[in-house]
């Protein structure tokens, strides 16, 4: 099997790894829940960007990414984005789904 490594992480090697998503819909929300993920033995962290409610303002998602990646500290960062028909939170015409 091929590995991946990601920051300190080999993903394809060793004990399976655990990807906690970031579904807070507020910035500052996300990041304590991401400043907490360390202490909780995640090794890699999903921020769901369909679940920000600032999703569609391109400047704040970016604005965001900087804040969270910087309160994970070394937790490698997937980001994503999932329309209301692969199971996400916004709708896929731009509308919220709830």
């Amino acid at each position: 099997m091929k590995t991946v490594r990601v920051r300190d992480v080999v993903i394809g090697e060793g004990m399976p790894k655990v990807c906690v998503p970031i579904v807070e819909i507020k910035l500052k929300d996300a990041v304590t829940f991401a400043e907490k993920l360390e202490a909780g033995g995640a090794d890699i962290a999903e921020w769901r960007i369909d679940w920000f409610d600032e999703a569609y303002e391109i400047s704040k998602v970016v604005e965001a990414a900087g804040c969270i990646r910087k309160a994970l500290k070394k937790i490698p960062l997937i980001a994503t984005f999932r329309t209301a028909g692969e199971g996400g939170r916004k709708g896929n015409q731009g509308g919220a789904v709830y």
